[in-house]
């Protein structure tokens, strides 16, 4: 109790001080209501001036990664391949106006799926198993409305 009456006390006399010498007590400059009024509107005017950074809900590209390695001598006609189920498989999707890589996705079953704004990509898909023996497929896609389809292609180039 006694602190906080010496405290009080010693606040009051530190303020007569400051004004017999002629300095003033300095105070909290009031919150300015048009600064913050005026920080809103030029976050609402940024987030209008860049629509395309954020996905539109409802667009985008699916797909599914096949794996045309055939082992040993190739048949005629070709039986439909298979999705890529094996390890080490990215789909990397790019913007083509701004070259911003928008997604990278490590599908397991060799099918994919990615909300993206409407615009042009190139989606490519490739498989990283230690070895250089893979080779991947890129596509350019353009996605207008609803979900893009596109079918990639893999294969073993050391499988003769």
């Amino acid at each position: 109790m006694r602190l906080a009456i010496y405290l009080a006390s010693a606040s009051a006399r530190s303020r007569r001080r400051a004004t017999a010498t002629g300095l003033r007590a300095t105070r909290r400059a009031p919150k300015l209501p048009a600064v913050r009024r005026l920080l809103a509107a030029a976050v609402l005017l940024g987030a209008l001036a860049f629509p395309a950074v954020a996905p539109a809900s409802g667009t985008g590209i699916k797909g599914v990664v096949l794996n045309t390695t055939c082992p040993g001598p190739c048949q005629y006609p070709s039986p439909s391949p298979p999705p890529y189920t094996g390890p080490g498989l990215t789909v990397r999707v790019r913007s083509l106006d701004t070259q911003e890589l928008v997604a990278t996705l490590h599908p397991k079953d060799g099918r994919f799926r990615v909300e993206v704004a409407p615009g042009a990509y190139r989606v490519r898909a490739s498989v990283d198993d230690g070895s250089s023996c893979w080779k991947g497929e890129a596509k350019q896609v353009k996605v207008v409305a609803g979900f893009t389809q596109v079918r990639l292609h893999v294969y073993n180039a050391c499988i003769v």
